[in-house]
């Protein structure tokens, strides 16, 4: 099925559309923003083609895309040639999730969400993340619906919204207020005690997964890229990969490489996870609370079913 024309993001000036298979269109107010709700169904981005800069250094301030806490993993930076294509504004919700695969995965579902881990006293809702979902469940139920997950090329063009900076928000924890989802001080009083990690000067009003579009949007009117859950991204995990030459529409083989991609960092993480470079490695079956997806698709499907990559 295709998808739906919702017109132009007002800030973003960039072109969405609804996907019918997974849920209601969604609508704007009268501000031109979509209103959001549980029946919404995936709502996707069309990202213009063209080249950016991948990757993360340390070594160079005056460089491209320097980032103090950039590891070698996440190196060399280097320039990324992008066909068009569509992204989801949001992180895939328990909701959507649920009306493909008749079945909610999640831990933070229904039956196991406080009104206490949110400042405004909200309860559970379909608008929070599907998590708990390994990487071959992704790839299965998004092959159905002729969907796929993104490379970490799209995921990153995508999160960065054409900026070189270390979150597209800017350089330092500072800059993620308001932005992201972390392991924070409203958590830590609220329900985390235990976990081994807190940003102090981060409170971001949450203990566990936010409702998807809680936090501001990037420049292409992209959620969440930094915290909330993590998201599975196509590739399979190759540390080395960006010293290779892979040309336009980069993705990393499996073949030989038994972790597939994940990216932009989870509620129980601290910032330095949730910057826009890191590469997590994950088992392909791998189902953890704080590991969801960003649903993309190709500009032109193919009309022979979806593969993977060789």
């Amino acid at each position: 099925m295709g998808l739906v024309p919702i017109g132009m993001d007002p800030d973003s000036q960039l072109f969405e559309f609804a996907h019918l298979q997974t849920g209601e269109p969604a609508v704007r107010g009268a501000d031109g923003k979509l209103v959001l709700s549980e029946e919404m169904g995936l709502v996707f981005v069309l990202i213009p083609g063209g080249k950016f800069w991948m990757g993360a250094q340390k070594a160079d301030p005056g460089g491209q895309n320097y980032d103090p806490q950039a590891i070698s993993k996440e190196g060399p930076v280097h320039e990324v040639e992008l066909s068009p294509y569509f992204i989801s504004k949001y992180e895939m919700t328990q909701g959507q999730w649920s009306r493909i695969a008749a079945a909610n995965p999640s831990l933070y579902g229904p039956g196991r969400f406080f009104t206490s881990w949110n400042r405004e006293g909200h309860g559970w809702s379909a608008l929070h993340p599907v998590e708990q979902v390994s990487w071959t469940m992704c790839f299965e139920l998004l092959q159905r619906l002729q969907l796929s997950l993104p490379s970490e090329a799209q995921w990153e063009c995508g999160a960065r919204g054409g900026t070189a900076s270390v979150y597209w928000s800017g350089e330092d924890l500072a800059a993620l207020a308001g932005v992201a989802n972390l392991s924070d001080a409203y958590g830590k009083s609220h329900g985390n005690e235990s976990w081994s990690i807190w940003e102090k000067d981060h409170d971001d009003g949450n203990t566990a997964t936010a409702r998807v579009g809680s936090f501001r949007a990037n420049a292409f009117g992209l959620h969440d890229v930094h915290g909330n859950v993590w998201e599975w991204c196509l590739d399979g995990y190759d540390s080395g990969f960006y010293g290779k030459k892979a040309g336009k529409d980069p993705v990393s083989p499996w073949l030989g490489f038994a972790s597939r991609s994940a990216r932009g960092g989870g509620f129980n993480d601290a910032a330095s996870d949730a910057r826009s470079a890191p590469r997590l490695g994950n088992q392909p079956a791998n189902q953890d609370y704080n590991l969801g997806l960003r649903p993309s698709r190709a500009l032109r499907l193919s009309s022979s079913p979806l593969h993977p990559p060789k």
